[in-house]
């Protein structure tokens, strides 16, 4: 029985030959283009894929139409035409880092964009017809690897959207049960850390799973409103737990049934649901619908404790009692999902609302990372005479300094050692193989065994930079074009442009904002506590609407933070 390991390895390497064949056979040029394509679209499920793709071919369109406006606008002004290049590349990699649903489109814009601009000058070709070949490979890569992936051991992605919600769904029910064994019955707190971390990278994913879900089921593609708001409302649970779970620490030495009496009915209704609602994401009716529990207070019994106590013991009512509302949200729901109700019953327990648009300060500082990384590869190559791949090492460093910017805490060093093994690799087939190659059908082995080599090297879902790296590195430096020429230059050439660009990446990475994540930590703390001093000492309300535009937007940026 082989492996997903192995047949994903498998159908990324196929794809790849069969994008440099056709490629190649439609003589254009800078077929690894399409190879990079590949790379980049080559995700765990067929729907994932395809809407991968479609989103690379928007944003490279996109960045066409902006390489050719930032052409036309600034013909000779070198250092206007690269700001401006620069702060549409920082706008991209700012919404890229928000990770959205077409947070792909904006990465691929501004990866795409130095590229287009720069490269037409150094072609026969015009830039027009260069960002018209860059679409088109583009384009071709993306369509060969869906088709493989579609073709050729499909994972279809609704099959695996909908398993991947009822794990999600099992992981709440699971961690709900200690929290509370842990409030009703004062047993010592138990390690929750592995299954809180298996249900936040759950939660992260399940939007690019829905994405590409949409285009493998045509059940989810009309539910596909739906099920964002059921996977919005799980996000909130996990969170109204978490919270939940982090204030009744401080009811741990006295019963908390003795001052809220109905609490153990509560609890058990709320299991009821959590199971009925995991029951209908897999397609199975409710027993009932929910009951209302009536969470009461004794009064009498609080009164006797000090302030702190009782405001913890409110605050965990509270708690309770949003827990309560959410989960008759999600509920409703899933109801809809699982075919039992229609649609008509969303929004009557919802009570999340609308927050005006804020700038994120950590979105801003891995923007500012990601300029950084590029202008000082920029500097570099203006004023070092005689620099290699000018425009690769841009078009590297400003690529894999976008994609740092959804992980901005991991180190840039983890690429330095797929770097290297990748480019020496590649540089030895290119030396003292690939000059015996009589034919395509030898090169295409070629291709297909260093391709299926590294995916299955690197296969985890967390190697995917270290991956892309690697697969990267083959397909620029082994060259392929109809009309192959060799040179040691060029191989040693590429090699320096790699380590120079990861260079720029680390140093990015301290300067001249720390990643490090005990400096961020308490950076992070100081605004938390800024913004907290800010709210409490505001007595301002702007309920009635009556107070200035100013003051709401710094109240909401002191909100999100």
């Amino acid at each position: 029985m082989l492996s997903d390991r192995f047949k994903h390895a498998f159908k990324v390497a196929l794809a790849m030959v069969i994008t440099y064949g056709i490629a190649m056979s439609m003589g254009w040029e800078k077929p690894f283009w399409a190879g990079i394509s590949v790379i980049f679209c080559s995700m765990a499920t067929a729907g994932e894929s395809i809407d991968r793709g479609v989103q690379r071919v928007v944003g490279t369109a996109l960045a066409s139409v902006a390489a050719l406006t930032l052409i036309a606008l600034f013909p000779q002004q070198r250092w206007l035409f690269l700001l401006t290049m620069s702060a549409f590349i920082a706008v991209c990699t700012y919404f890229w880092a928000g990770w959205s649903r077409n947070s792909f489109i904006w990465l691929n814009a501004g990866f795409n964009l130095p590229i287009v601009a720069l490269l037409g000058e150094g072609l026969s070709a015009s830039t027009f017809d260069m960002a018209i070949l860059r679409t088109q490979e583009t384009g071709l890569g993306v369509v060969v690897y869906s088709l493989v992936a579609v073709l050729v051991w499909p994972r279809m992605g609704g099959t695996e959207f909908r398993k991947a919600m009822v794990g999600v769904c099992d992981t709440e029910i699971e961690l709900y049960k200690r929290y509370f064994r842990r409030t009703a019955d004062h047993l010592e707190e138990d390690d929750t850390s592995q299954l809180r971390a298996e249900l936040l990278t759950e939660l992260s994913g399940l939007g690019g799973r829905l994405q590409g879900a949409t285009y493998a089921s045509a059940g989810i593609w009309e539910q596909r409103r739906t099920w964002r708001r059921c996977i919005s409302q799980f996000s909130a649970l996990h969170e109204a737990l978490d919270r939940w779970h982090a204030g009744v620490r401080r009811l741990k030495d006295f019963d908390v049934r003795q001052f809220l009496p109905g609490v153990a009915e509560f609890a058990n209704e709320i299991e009821t649901r959590l199971s009925a609602i995991r029951g209908m994401l897999s397609g199975q009716p409710p027993a009932r619908q929910p009951r209302s529990v009536e969470l009461a207070t004794d009064w009498d019994a609080l009164g006797g404790l000090p302030h702190v106590r009782r405001a913890a013991v409110l605050l965990c009512h509270d708690q309770l009692a949003r827990i309560d509302t959410l989960t008759r949200s999600l509920f409703d729901t899933a109801s809809v999902v699982g075919g039992v109700h229609s649609s008509g019953r969303l929004g009557r327990h919802d009570t999340a609302t609308r927050t005006p648009f804020v700038i994120d300060l950590d979105r801003l500082v891995a923007t500012a990372r990601q300029s950084v990384v590029l202008w000082l590869v920029i500097l570099l190559v203006i004023y070092v005479p005689a620099f290699p791949n000018v425009v690769g090492t841009i078009a590297l460093a400003n690529a894999f300094g976008m994609a740092f910017a959804i992980v901005p805490f991991v180190q840039a060093r983890v690429l330095l050692v797929p770097t290297v093994a990748g480019a020496a690799f590649a540089g030895s087939l290119y030396t003292f193989l690939m000059p015996h190659l009589s034919g395509f059908w030898e090169l295409g082995a070629m291709i297909f065994a260093a391709t299926l080599l590294i995916g299955y090297l690197y296969h985890r879902p967390q190697d995917f930079l270290a991956r892309a790296m690697g697969l990267t590195m083959l397909v620029i430096i082994i060259g392929a074009e109809n009309e192959q020429t060799y040179s040691i230059l060029y191989f040693a050439n590429w090699f320096i442009c790699a380590i120079f660009f990861v260079t720029a990446l680390c140093v990015a990475w301290r300067f001249p904002v720390s990643f490090r994540p005990e400096v961020r930590f308490l950076s992070m703390q100081r605004r938390y506590f800024r913004s907290l001093c800010w709210l409490l000492s505001e007595d301002r309300s702007d309920a009635d609407g009556s107070t200035d535009f100013l003051w709401r937007r710094r109240r909401a940026h002191h909100l999100h933070e």
